[in-house]
């Protein structure tokens, strides 16, 4: 499938998936733990010990799952029946998260972790080699992503706003409406993207190997580049997302209100730039326009920096719109640039990894933002910064909060411009790669 075979209807459809992960992830990191530990007994070493633990255990399992999707035949699609499959634990996983009994106890809670983050693996990493597979095209790749993209956005501002304006009615409270919010993305975006759009089908089989074949992807220098950009381009959104409520209500004395209103801002500039960035990767590259995004995003940390305290207009005009024209390019340019990497592997091996390939990049986005977490709060402990007592830290801490926010994400930002240095697989490399896999393909047929 081109360029020109691409609808805009049916690239509606094929991402449609992407809207319930997101909110499910924002779900699962931001209002479940606090639900967890405030109404219904759960500890915070608990909480913390059993998220830590699914987690690691997430990123385990992934290059497995990549594996098996890659070899899968089906009639209803490689990746497609992975999709449906995946909707089954994911809907199980967020009725037991959304809706507990009065006192969760351990095991349920690790049950219910573990059941929700199975679907959610299984369905992101297929629906992200799904969309990587509908074309050969290098351009159109970043149309396919920025459709995601937009899906993406769109599932986290329906995370942050549909629930709230909920809430309380029919007698539930704000997470059992987005328990409901998020089953019924899950519903209507399975079948869509399943049974209503039209994929093309997978043009090779799939490799086998497990965590061997999946550590073997690094040899090839660009997969080594997409991954060490991903890598540190995820710690810069992780650190920034672990402090920008303390440095927005500490330092610039803004209310918790104003941080999520510039989150709101943020987040729609993201969605109606994500068109904007897909037609910038066609004409300079996508490696060349994921390194003026990480230019943004550094320079988009570095103005927050200078916002006025309290001026709520510079915040909500300058910044964030700003910030979010920039997340959009981090977050969708790696992954269409890595299905043009499951291109140079299929020719280097003559089978598919497209799931694997997926499966290394959302270990690494997951061990980005883990480690972010740690990074973070302990350069934070390191300057003297107390949390609880906001704006009344020290002025040395206070300080140590900017250098954390505006500083270490824009460094982690300008190492990822610079892995893009002299990227080898740029647009000329993907036609002489798409040529070679054509007359192999016609070969074989």
């Amino acid at each position: 499938m081109t360029a020109a075979n691409i609808s805009a209807k049916n690239l509606a459809l094929l991402t449609a998936v992407a809207a319930p992960l997101a909110s499910l992830s924002l779900s699962l990191t931001t209002i479940l733990p606090q639900d967890l530990t405030r109404n219904h007994g759960v500890t915070l070493a608990q909480a913390g010990f059993a998220f830590m633990i699914i987690r690691l255990a997430d990123i385990a399992i992934d290059p497995f799952l990549g594996s098996l999707m890659d070899r899968t035949r089906s009639r209803l699609g490689r990746y497609q029946i992975w999709i449906l499959g995946g909707s089954l634990p994911l809907g199980v996983g967020v009725l037991l998260c959304f809706f507990p009994p009065a006192q969760v106890s351990f095991p349920y809670l690790i049950f219910a972790l573990a059941t929700a983050y199975l679907g959610f693996s299984i369905m992101a990493l297929s629906h992200l080699a799904l969309c990587a597979a509908q074309t050969d095209d290098y351009a159109a790749r970043g149309k396919v992503f920025a459709w995601w993209q937009v899906y993406t956005t769109i599932g986290l501002l329906v995370a942050m706003l549909l629930p709230k304006l909920l809430d309380g009615r029919l007698g539930l409270d704000l997470v059992q409406w987005m328990g409901i919010t998020i089953l019924g993305l899950i519903t209507t975006s399975t079948l869509a993207t399943v049974f209503l759009s039209k994929a093309g089908p997978a043009k090779a089989p799939g490799a086998h190997g497990g965590f061997k074949a999946y550590l073997g992807l690094f040899a090839l220098p660009s997969t080594r580049r997409v991954m060490l950009a991903e890598l540190f381009l995820g710690l810069s959104a992780g650190i920034a997302a672990v402090t920008g409520l303390m440095f927005i209500t500490s330092v610039k004395h803004f209310t918790i209100g104003d941080f999520g209103s510039q989150l709101v801002i943020y987040f729609l500039v993201g969605m109606i730039s994500s068109p904007a960035w897909a037609w910038i990767s066609a004409r300079m590259e996508k490696h060349r326009a994921l390194m003026l995004g990480a230019i943004c995003l550094s320079l988009s940390q570095l103005i927050f920096l200078l916002v006025p305290p309290g001026n709520l207009l510079f915040l909500l005009l300058v910044p964030a719109v700003f910030g979010g024209f920039s997340y959009t390019s981090v977050s969708m340019l790696p992954r269409a640039m890595l299905a043009d990497v499951a291109d140079e592997e299929r020719l280097l091996h003559g089978s598919d990894r497209t799931a694997l390939l997926f499966a290394l990049l959302t270990g690494i986005f997951k061990l980005g933002h883990a480690l972010s977490v740690g990074i973070g709060f302990l350069a934070l402990d390191a300057f003297g910064y107390v949390p609880a007592l906001g704006a009344d830290n020290s002025p040395a801490a206070l300080t140590g909060l900017a250098v954390v926010y505006g500083g270490f994400t824009t460094v982690c930002a300008m190492i990822a411009f610079c892995a893009m240095i002299r990227y080898p697989l740029t647009g000329r490399r993907h036609s002489e790669i798409r040529a070679a896999l054509e007359k192999l393909d016609g070969a074989k047929a």
